[in-house]
């Protein structure tokens, strides 16, 4: 199964603060779920807010307080909801858009990116790549909503469209 995320993070002297992540499906699981949220409460609030393009962009859009969730909550979550797809590790796939900062957003949710569980990968594809290979332009998402559900479901609309225009290269 394909999996779509996108996080939200302050990056500050070599260090990321996580603040949000949200992953989609490429197709609802068997409860008709196809996508996960939270922000992440027990990250280092006192240093993100000091940060005025945070406060102005990411924060306003961050949802309602059942948003938010201690670290371990979000991990177990997270595992579950791709859990309940099936699949292990080697089944499932990781996709972003510039992912590098994203999966270390992940994996600082579990700890350290070697604590990552089953059946998460350990690594995310992303989907520059993609565009880069096939010799196509930045698909440019707009990840103004600075909420990482939306943008997560950019990533996805992205490289379905990627993904046809390779398929259509290949019908000629």
């Amino acid at each position: 199964m394909k999996f779509f995320y996108d996080t939200e993070f302050l990056e500050r002297n070599g260090h990321i603060f996580p603040i949000s992540i949200g992953i989609v499906s490429d197709e609802p699981n068997n409860l008709g779920i196809a996508g996960y949220y939270a922000v992440i409460a027990d990250t280092q609030w006192e240093i993100i807010i000091e940060d005025a393009w945070i406060r102005e962009n990411v924060i306003p859009n961050l949802g309602n307080d059942d948003a938010f969730k201690p670290r371990w909550q979000i991990g177990q979550e997270i595992r579950h909801f791709m859990d309940s797809y099936g699949g292990t590790s080697e089944d499932n796939e990781l996709w972003a858009y510039y992912g590098a900062y994203d999966h270390v957003v992940l994996s600082q949710i579990y700890g350290r990116m070697i604590d990552i569980p089953e059946p998460i990968p350990m690594h995310t594809n992303d989907i520059m790549t993609i565009a880069n290979v096939l010799g196509l332009p930045d698909p440019k998402l707009d990840t103004s909503s600075h909420h990482a559900l939306i943008d997560a479901e950019q990533v996805r609309d992205a490289y379905r469209n990627l993904t046809a225009k390779s398929r259509k290269g290949q019908d000629k």
